[in-house]
């Protein structure tokens, strides 16, 4: 997710370089990455990327010189995506801070050579819990994250290159604790871990020690698997039947699409007032949701990013997703020769927009693939409704117009 270059926000840099520069430099700006990929100061782990591409392209060679809090916390109020950031992203600054005061007054500018300090990364990770604000204890699985990151090989950075990869711990996030749960590898009765830090690393070792017995050489190879699953699974009572079924649901998708089913992004583009409407009366209502964060892969190299994702409402069992689409072809204004007589009517061009045909043709393979996780709830223009709700019955489950949002999400929100 972090150096994936189809992301809608890309980075400013390559971060396979191969230069000793360049890898001090790597080994500086994802350790300030990690370090706020926490749910609780960013939200989704897809902003972290977003804050630090941004900040980047402020400061551009003055990030690393940045040790007043101050200057982060006046960037990052004009930051396009602080209103989705956690509820405790006035930390952020703070934390940033503390990482360029480490790096620069501790590690000399040179976390690479620093790294060369430590016989083993757990040393390392001490290290940096010691030096960094709010990377010990309940927080050391960002460190794990950063270490995992800096010392396996492609497709991650491999830059810690002094440190062999059979000796990671594998970062349990609560992705990764949910998938963990369903395989019972350690108690779960202690619901909240937040007061007892000593239980996370004690779940951690318990994760790792399953890990090194499907890659001994490589326990780390789960970490992105496992939270891939743990984020599909959330907010799901974890079991091993729920785990059973969606790992025969993610091989199901792999043979039609080659890929895994989706992976996250932030939201990019300008909405449309259609989109601007919806997303008011959300925030009116008090609706979780993110916007344009998941992009389903579909067949054929295809793939569909849905405007609205509701995590916390559901219908039938599924999630809801808000698709307020206006993509659609109008009636024009035409004049018709009836049994010889010309009369004026609002009538369908011959052709229709090929945008719409489109649309609706990846909807369809939407939910055909997808249909039973996902309650399509499409909102159309009131000129369009009738027809489109006749003509496209099999790429939603329910259909409104825009006077009926405010009803839909109160009833969404109180079911």
């Amino acid at each position: 997710m972090e150096w994936d270059p189809d992301f809608s926000v890309p980075l400013n840099f390559d971060p396979f370089t191969e230069s000793y520069d360049g890898k001090k430099f790597v080994a500086h700006y994802f350790l300030l990455v990690a370090s706020i990929t926490e749910s609780r100061l960013v939200g989704r782990a897809e902003n972290a990327r977003a804050i630090l591409t941004y900040l980047h392209s402020v400061l551009e060679k003055e990030l690393f010189r940045v040790f007043n809090k101050d200057a982060f916390s006046s960037l990052l109020m004009e930051f396009d995506f602080c209103p989705d950031l956690g509820e405790e992203n006035q930390e952020i600054p703070a934390i940033l801070a503390s990482v360029n005061d480490f790096v620069h007054n501790i590690a000399r500018d040179d976390l690479v050579s620093y790294a060369k300090k430590f016989s083993d990364p757990s040393l390392m990770v001490t290290d940096l819990g010691l030096n960094i604000e709010r990377m010990n204890g309940l927080f050391a699985k960002k460190c794990w994250l950063y270490m995992d990151w800096m010392i396996r090989p492609y497709p991650n950075l491999g830059v810690f290159s002094n440190f062999s990869v059979c000796d990671l711990q594998v970062p349990v996030t609560s992705y990764i604790r949910a998938v963990a749960s369903c395989l019972s590898l350690f108690d779960d009765r202690e619901p909240d871990l937040s007061e007892k830090p000593e239980l996370v690393d004690e779940v951690s070792k318990c994760v790792t020690s399953f890990a090194k017995e499907l890659f001994p050489d490589d326990p780390c190879r789960v970490s992105y698997p496992l939270y891939l699953l743990g984020r599909w699974i959330r907010g799901k009572e974890p079991s091993l039947k729920l785990l059973r079924r969606y790992l025969v649901f993610f091989e199901e998708i792999f043979r039609q699409t080659r890929t895994v089913p989706v992976s996250y992004d932030v939201a990019s583009k300008k909405m449309s007032s259609f989109e601007e409407m919806v997303h008011a009366e959300l925030k009116k209502m008090h609706i979780v949701f993110s916007y344009e964060s998941h992009r389903f892969n579909l067949r054929d190299g295809l793939t569909y990013s849905p405007d609205f994702v509701l995590p916390n409402c559901q219908v039938k069992g599924r999630t809801v997703l808000l698709e307020p689409h206006g993509v659609w072809t109008h009636p024009t204004y035409r004049r018709l020769n009836v049994c010889g007589k010309k009369i004026s009517c609002f009538a369908l061009p011959a052709q229709l927009d090929v945008a719409e045909i489109q649309w609706a043709e990846k909807m369809r393979m939407f939910k055909e693939m997808y249909g039973k996780e996902f309650y399509v709830e499409l909102l159309v223009p009131d000129q369009v409704y009738q027809r489109v709700r006749d003509d496209y019955p099999n790429v939603y489950d329910e259909i409104y117009v825009g006077a009926d949002v405010p009803r839909l999400l109160y009833e969404l929100k109180n079911n």
